[in-house]
């Protein structure tokens, strides 16, 4: 009697957990053409093999929309912005929804006509700007720096379908636009690139992140959207929110461990340099961690429960120094794997600083000989293009400093100054001859 009741209930969790790993997890992501949206895409094989779970990336109208989507139990995990987040938090008395991770920082661009003599964010005002989306987290954003500024704005309302604010600032009557987003969105690059717009300093930007946790000041790093000239030419002040992964309190602590290593230990950092780093993490929120999320990110903490059973047991000394050379070697292993895994990532970029160093080099062999004055300018403007893109990717510290990395902007520098060389010299014969 008594094993067979055993068995029905062994039979009925096996079943329970077959049918809980055959639901696919819902993801809330944005609007198809959103950063969001494409930042999921990327993680989701990671996720599905980390899981063994079908993932479904939720096409929605933005952060709000997500927000909703997790209280109303119609997704599992969703994208939200920072800000927008902890405002959710902060007037809901439910808390049915915490925070998993901080992934990358959304910056605040102020984005406006070149032509349109807008110098600040005050300047907006009586003018046609682009606040975002109905239901995005980014339309919240602006109109908090709206109201924190003073200024009132016509706010162009997009038509229904027309998500991506690329297509929106082609309208003539758009003199500017807010826009919250991550730093490697393309349609970002695509609108600063066009030479029509500039971005505009926040300039109290510091100010306005001194009264509240949900912004921080933000330099914007001159060239970080590449074009020549550089955009922007200079350093720019703005101001950071961060876009953040949060779940239902319900959700397994297993489950959120294993989406954690899909997106910290499957290498998503060398496609989306913008992601924060495992150990900057808990710099970049106020905001109190879920309990899972919370180890993961302090991995010595969950040995805290052995220290409690040694004191019930009125362990010895010797259990004691044991204990503590127990937590001495595991902190010394978890050091190991910190470092391995920062030796990784940066072979991994010297590598691919190979791969620019043979472009270099390629380009400094066609070069050798040629007179032809158009095709110079060519080579001139790849090698151009080939460093800024190495600017911009190469962001650790360590392979900044290495010897690789300065051969390769000197033979950069050798070669730019010998093709425009090469350039005056044609245009000398050119202007002789006439």
């Amino acid at each position: 009697m008594a094993g067979g009741v055993i068995a029905c209930v062994l039979v009925a969790s096996v079943a329970w957990f077959t049918v809980a790993n055959r639901e696919p997890l819902r993801i809330a992501a944005g609007p198809r053409d959103s950063f969001y949206f494409e930042f999921l895409k990327a993680a989701q094989p990671a996720i599905q093999r980390r899981t063994g779970r079908v993932v479904e990336v939720m096409e929605t109208s933005g952060a709000v929309a997500n927000h909703q989507h997790l209280l109303a139990n119609e997704a599992d995990m969703a994208l939200i912005q920072g800000d927008l987040f902890a405002r959710q938090k902060a007037r809901s008395d439910v808390d049915d929804v915490t925070l998993v991770a901080p992934l990358f920082p959304e910056i605040v661009h102020l984005i406006a006509r070149s032509d349109r003599g807008i110098q600040s964010i005050r300047d907006l005002d009586g003018r046609m700007v682009y606040l975002g989306m109905h239901g995005s987290g980014s339309r919240l954003t602006a109109q908090h720096l709206l109201a924190y500024f003073d200024v009132t704005v016509q706010e162009f309302v997009a038509s229904k379908g027309a998500t991506a604010f690329s297509n929106v600032m082609l309208k003539e009557s758009v003199d500017a636009a807010i826009i919250t987003t991550g730093a490697q969105n393309p349609a970002l690059t695509e609108i600063l690139g066009s030479g029509e717009f500039m971005l505009v300093p926040i300039t109290e930007s510091h100010g306005l992140a001194f009264q509240t946790s949900l912004l921080r000041a933000f330099d914007i790093p001159a060239g970080l959207y590449g074009g020549a000239p550089p955009v922007p030419t200079t350093v720019t002040p703005a101001l950071a929110t961060t876009a953040i992964v949060a779940t239902r309190r319900g959700t397994s602590d297993t489950a959120i461990k294993q989406i954690l290593a899909a997106f910290f230990d499957e290498g998503l950092q060398l496609q989306y340099p913008v992601m924060l780093a495992r150990n900057e993490v808990l710099d970049w929120t106020p905001m109190a961690f879920h309990s899972a999320a919370h180890d993961y990110f302090h991995p010595i903490d969950q040995l805290g429960w052995i220290s409690a059973v040694m004191e019930s047991l009125a362990a010895t000394k010797e259990l004691l120094f044991t204990l503590g050379a127990g937590l001495f070697l595991l902190w010394r292993r978890w050091k190991v794997l910190q470092e391995r895994e920062q030796r990784q990532v940066l072979q991994t970029q010297k590598d691919h600083l190979d791969k620019f160093l043979v472009s270099t080099l390629r380009i400094e062999e066609a070069q050798i000989g040629c007179t032809d004055e158009e095709k110079l300018y060519d080579y001139l403007a790849e090698v151009t293009r080939i460093k800024l893109q190495a600017l911009r990717e190469f962001t650790e510290e360590e392979l900044r400093a290495d010897q690789a990395f300065s051969i390769f902007l000197t033979e950069s520098a050798n070669l730019t100054s010998k093709i425009q060389a090469k350039i005056l010299a044609q245009v000398g014969c050119r202007m002789e001859k006439s």
